[in-house]
């Protein structure tokens, strides 16, 4: 797959996008990214603590959600907008809330899939999650709903033929640590007013977190999770039926390793990026992008940005149609600027 890449040194700190630094905040996780319109984005990113966690400060969720909107595919952006519901949170409600995802079903509509966070780091443990709608491209939001009954992460969600599809793991700590901590998927057939379980990831797990899916070419789906005791293998699941039944996993190599995957689907295979694995003595821990045929072996990566000993790089992307014709990968990530504290980043991959 050939593809152009801006910045395009390697290794670099991408096209900031928020500057905390300036402040001495930071902004792990909440890179929910939507197009809610042709052209029209919303991309949201955490407010938090520059001081929070004492062996890495800035590395927390102890903040609010705030997101930026753009109307030419990303390429100009608006200077921001509180989330007002997470703000009321923060002050009002013994938890604090972050969205890693959010989908838009039809054109104005987004559906922004919102984790509540006990714990004053702003992280697990987790609570149940909540869903907020807006008709109108973010400009208003509903109230927060009920996503289900169970306390957990949303950690993928997307739109195949009007179905939302969505990846949770039931478990209100980050690493699952019992044989009864399942992925679950849950899909939604009136535009994310309601969610129904669909079937669980078969198997027990142990130290597993993160995830996400992907509908390949063929019309199967996919299904991504994260071994904190394998960083090179992806362990991956595939249906043939929606989501419904799944076989055993089946390992999906890594060479530069991998933690927070995400992948997506793009013209003539797939991306896939993330952290290079955990702060290992060892070995460097770097945002890293591979690409593949089909969803399982992936290339060598290379390397987006690389700081020795940070904590960052939590990411995401969104894969856009251009009214060239070519296909515009927008991946944002939080990048380390001091110990534990970040801001935002933007790298853009057009594809041909």
């Amino acid at each position: 797959m050939k593809y152009e890449l801006y910045p395009a040194e390697t290794p670099n700190m991408g096209k900031l996008f928020v500057n905390h630094q300036a402040t001495g905040r930071s902004g792990h996780l909440s890179h929910a990214l939507v197009e809610y319109r042709k052209g029209c984005l919303l991309a949201f990113y955490s407010n938090c603590s520059g001081k929070r966690n004492a062996w890495a400060p800035g590395h927390n969720g102890f903040g609010w959600l705030e997101y930026k909107r753009s109307t030419d595919y990303g390429e100009t952006w608006d200077d921001g907008t509180v989330l007002d519901y997470s703000m009321q949170c923060l002050l009002n409600e013994p938890f604090t809330v972050s969205c890693e995802k959010a989908v838009s079903p039809a054109d104005n509509e987004i559906v922004a899939l919102c984790i509540r966070n006990e714990n004053p780091n702003g992280w697990e443990p987790y609570l149940e999650p909540v869903v907020l709608r807006s008709e109108d491209g973010g400009h208003t939001w509903s109230d927060a709903a009920p996503f289900c009954a169970c306390k957990g992460r949303i950690y993928d969600a997307l739109v195949k033929d009007g179905v939302i599809y969505v990846l949770m793991l039931a478990h209100n700590d980050f690493l699952t640590n019992a044989p009864d901590q399942r992925y679950q998927l849950y899909v939604s057939h009136d535009h994310g007013r309601s969610f129904q379980l669909r079937s669980e990831l078969p198997g027990d797990y142990l130290a597993h977190a993160y995830g996400s899916l992907v509908f390949r070419e063929d019309g199967s789906l996919v299904a991504y999770t994260y071994n904190a005791n394998d960083e090179y293998n992806l362990d991956c699941f595939i249906s043939q039926d929606q989501g419904r039944t799944w076989p055993e996993r089946v390992p999906s190599y890594c060479a530069k390793r991998i933690r927070n995957p995400q992948v997506a689907k793009v013209r003539g295979g797939y991306i896939l990026h993330g952290r290079s694995g955990c702060v290992k003595p060892d070995l460097p821990m770097d945002f890293v992008l591979y690409t593949s045929e089909d969803g399982l072996r992936w290339d060598e990566g290379r390397f987006l940005c690389s700081v020795p000993g940070s904590t960052a790089y939590y990411s995401n992307n969104l894969v856009m149609e251009m009214p060239d014709g070519s296909e515009r990968v927008l991946i944002q990530a939080s990048v380390p600027y001091e110990k534990g504290r970040v801001n935002i980043a933007q790298w853009v991959m057009t594809i041909r």
